[in-house]
């Protein structure tokens, strides 16, 4: 039990942030503030391979890049409709889903890229 009150007090907290920050903050600092954490999160997967295994990588920019790039497009091309065909949900709950969906989206192909890139 106190295995899963951490990890759900983190998200809870994160939720949380995610519905007050750009409420009070600055919209450009917000998003200095995100770019942040998206660099945060690269830097420790870069470490966490160069660091403590030593082996040499580079393709996190790479595998980043492409489930960005598809992370960006599901949202232009299958976001609106995909929130336009959940009429019994709030629009906030339905973009989250469709910002689920993008993201999972994202991850998988950059997974698949991944595999591509190491059959060889």
């Amino acid at each position: 039990m106190n295995r899963v009150v951490g990890p759900v007090a983190a998200i809870l907290a994160l939720v949380a942030l995610n519905v007050l920050l750009p409420r009070v903050m600055n919209p450009y600092y917000f998003q200095i503030l995100m770019l942040i954490g998206i660099n945060v999160v690269l830097a420790v997967s870069l470490n966490l391979v160069n660091g403590f295994t030593g082996k040499f990588s580079i393709g996190h920019a790479g595998f980043m890049a492409v489930g960005a790039y598809t992370s960006a497009m599901f949202t232009l091309k299958l976001g609106a409709p995909l929130v336009a065909s959940l009429p019994g949900l709030p629009p906030p709950v339905a973009q989250g889903v469709a910002l689920l969906m993008a993201l999972v989206a994202g991850g998988l192909l950059a997974a698949v890229a991944g595999w591509l890139v190491v059959r060889p």
